[in-house]
């Protein structure tokens, strides 16, 4: 494209799409971009013209350079007086809360980092998220700023508009405002969102006497009264306010436009987009929940749902591991609140092993806040902490480190005692055993990776017969008392001597459980991998599509003697192959993720139980410790009696029209698993006992379970006469007041004081 002197004008065509697809753009394509189209911007028809054009350049560049050398940046000296006199940007023991700087262009933030060193006297205080970082730097500074409490200022593009939590501020300051509203409201969505405790403040910079300044301001004042009317809201919907009418077009046209017939169009533009009722509308429309999934995957996702918070770990176990794991690796942690506490330092070793192992955000040096209880997760003032859990960089991190100290120790296995109410008089293994699933192609360079790993944990008699054990039978288990210690070595080694425990084991979970769990992960990676090569290609194929179209532009520029200097068409093209094998790469990636393959179990630990009564019948007297004495209702008639509970409770949610299952068998920590209409899932512990006994006696797991979900979670007492009368059930809601002791295996319960309390 050229004009009547011959010059390259490629850079005017830019369509209302290509714009819109600019502001998209990463960083340096954008300033790419901007970079061209200023470069052979002209106005000029004329020779006279273009000089008069020039002239006029050169005055500007020199009122440029004299703003620069005299420091008197007014945009600057606000931010300046923000950051430093206003009262919300300190917290009411003077010290200086986060604050996030958002602004256009990566040139501007980092002037603003050279002028906040400047005015702080250091940059330790300060971190920064653009375009032209990569992912892993971009995580890193994320949890810096959250979790670093020297860091106070976040200044950011766009790059940070999307993605990222930043709740850990609640202060922001849009030093440059976007022309899209899409990026205005992600900006402000990376502090005001769900969870946030503290009010939010956000400043907009906005030069008032120019023609762009006033269509702000405007806007921005009819924001803050719908804002208000909306308690908050707007900000949700302010992207969707703008689809039919462009922001663009109207600063533009502002721009361009001294008419004040332009100022009124403007005006009542802006009335019209930002229509109270239309808001209104809008956000109720948002609120509306499409259903996409059909009713039996949704009952199904609902039930795995309900299973997974009854079996879940607890907060105090995760809790009372890591702090014993993390001293012993030579950590230290302070209580700073209630549940909350402080690590300022994380030892190199642990450090040294995350960045082996580490897939996910990286492991800090420091942690401001740290928790283990989801409630406790906001604190005062808003200071957030890290919420620990599996999957924790911190925790997986520790428990790493201890497996790979320990792991031998764990297959030399140890010896428990099981002190449950039971009349057997058989030793067991408590076997746990690790199945992996790994993905891909198996290379020198590259090994596979394992996409899935599952523990399974499995109950093995003496003549080989192998059962599920559930989800942490050991927690129901106790260690032998020293004056057991002889007794116990003498049983195992008359009872294990010949059994091939690991073979019995790995083969059970190889036929029975490595099926179940690779059909359940290629379910669910197909899926995700169609949906993440939908993503890929989309945002691929636009970036490649973009440096095709510039390659080919400046390849004609330079045939016809128009070279760049920052860029040319070899580069451009070297971009798009490079993009090119980007995208292959990613493709062969996906392709690899679904190519899985399942590994042999691997023995991870064993246990030999022994049974209490066993115990007594080589003691032949009750353990100074309390063991209780052996049990006088003999095996065939305790096992008649819970024969019969199970059905009668069968028998009664069958009447109230629930669909009972008997899982007893799965050593789940509950005996029945009944469906209500609704599809809702009702978890029952079936307690049998003989009429006139006394008490009953509660697991850990079975304490577990009931305050996990206590809503759901019902003991059912039934008591069975001689002639197998029965008096019950009767169900219990909700039966433990609190959840168990971490060292406690059981709990002795007087029967007719929970009667008492029956649902």
């Amino acid at each position: 494209h050229r004009d009547t002197w011959g010059r390259d004008t490629s850079w005017k065509w830019f369509t209302n799409a290509d714009l819109e697809d600019l502001e998209d753009a990463p960083d340096d394509e954008l300033s790419e971009a901007e970079e061209q189209a200023t470069l052979h911007a002209t106005t000029a028809a004329t020779i006279e013209e273009l000089k008069e054009e020039i002239k006029t350049l050169h005055n500007l560049e020199t009122l440029a350079r004299a703003v620069l050398r005299s420091g008197d940046d007014r945009k600057w000296k606000e931010l300046s007086r923000l950051i430093q006199d206003n009262e919300y940007m300190f917290d009411r023991n003077g010290a200086r809360r986060k604050l996030v700087i958002f602004t256009e262009h990566k040139d501007t933030l980092t002037y603003l980092k050279e002028q906040i060193t400047r005015l702080f006297g250091s940059s330790a205080s300060i971190v920064t998220i653009s375009g032209g970082m990569g992912r892993e730097h971009r995580k890193v500074a994320e949890a810096q700023f959250k979790q670093d409490q020297s860091v106070e200022i976040l200044i950011a593009t766009d790059a940070a508009g999307e993605g990222i939590n930043l709740q850990r501020a609640h202060l922001m300051i849009n030093y440059d405002l976007p022309w899209n509203p899409n990026r205005l409201e992600q900006r402000f969505g990376r502090i005001h969102r769900i969870g946030q405790t503290e009010i939010c403040h956000l400043w907009n910079l906005v030069a008032h006497e120019t023609r762009e300044g006033q269509v702000f301001q405007r806007l921005l004042s009819k924001l803050e009264v719908e804002n208000e009317a909306l308690s908050g809201r707007v900000f949700d919907v302010l992207g969707t306010v703008f689809e039919g009418t462009s922001l663009r077009d109207l600063l533009i046209e502002a721009i361009r436009s001294d008419s004040t017939n332009t100022d009124a169009n403007t005006v009542r533009t802006i009335e019209t987009t930002m229509d109270h009722e239309r808001l209104k509308e809008l956000l109720e429309t948002r609120a509306l929940a499409l259903e996409t999934l059909d009713s039996t995957k949704v009952q199904r996702i609902r039930e795995r749902m309900e299973r997974a918070r009854l079996e879940r770990l607890q907060p105090f176990y995760i809790e009372s591991f890591f702090q014993e794991a993390f001293m012993h690796l030579g950590g230290t942690m302070r209580l700073r609140e209630q549940a909350r506490w402080q690590i300022r330092h994380i030892p190199v070793e642990l450090r040294r092993r995350d960045r082996v192992i580490g897939i996910g955000t990286p492991l800090l040096s420091s942690y401001e806040r740290i928790t283990f209880h989801h409630d406790h997760i906001e604190g005062s003032h808003g200071r957030v902490a890290d919420f620990v859990s599996p999957g924790h960089p911190l925790l997986d991190t520790v428990v790493d480190q201890i497996l790979e100290r320990y792991r031998e120790l764990l297959r030399r296995g140890t010896i428990l005692v099981d002190r449950r109410e039971e009349t057997t008089t058989t030793t067991r293994a408590l076997v746990v055993l690790e199945h992996s699933i790994r993905e891909g192609f198996s290379t020198e360079k590259t090994p596979q990776r394992v996409a899935s790993r599952q523990l399974v944990t499995v109950w093995i008699d003496p003549d080989g017969t192998v059962e599920p054990a559930g989800t942490v039978p050991w927690l129901d288990l106790d260690v032998p008392a020293e004056d057991e210690k002889d007794v116990v070595r003498t049983i195992i080694d008359d009872s294990w001597s010949s059994t091939n425990i690991e073979s019995d084991a790995i083969s059970y979970v190889a036929q029975r459980v490595a099926p179940e769990h690779f059909l359940d992960l290629e379910t669910r990676r197909v899926e995700q991998v169609e949906k993440t090569r939908r993503e890929v290609m989309s945002r691929l194929s636009k970036e490649i599509a973009f440096w095709d179209h510039r390659a080919e532009d400046l390849r004609l520029a330079e045939q016809a003697g128009k070279v760049h200097r920052n860029l040319n068409s070899e580069n451009a093209r070297r971009r798009s192959e490079e993009l090119h094998a980007r995208l292959a790469e990613r493709l062969r990636d996906l392709d690899n993720q679904k190519v899985l393959s399942s590994q042999a179990p691997v023995l991870r630990s064993v246990s030999i139980v022994v049974p209490t009564a066993l115990l007594q019948m080589n003691n032949n007297q009750e353990s100074e410790t309390g063991t209780p004495p052996p049990l006088s209702v003999d095996p065939v008639a305790r096992k008649r009696i819970e024969e019969v509970a199970m059905e009668a409770v069968a028998a009664t949610e069958r009447d109230h029209g629930f669909e009972p299952h008997d899982v007893s068998r799965e050593n789940r920590g509950y005996d029945i698993e009944s469906r209500t209409p609704d599809g809702a899932l009702r978890f029952i512990e079936v307690k049998g006992r003989a009429a006139g006994a006394t008490e009953i006696t509660v697991t850990h797991n079975e304490m577990k379970y009931g305050f996990n979900k206590p809503d759901n979670y019902y003991l059912a007492i039934v008591l069975v006469g001689e002639d197998d009368t029965v008096d019950g059930p009767h169900y219990v809601r909700n039966p433990f007041d609190r959840a168990p002791m971490l060292v406690e295996t059981e709990n002795r319960i007087a029967i007719e004081k929970i009667i008492n309390r029956e649902s």
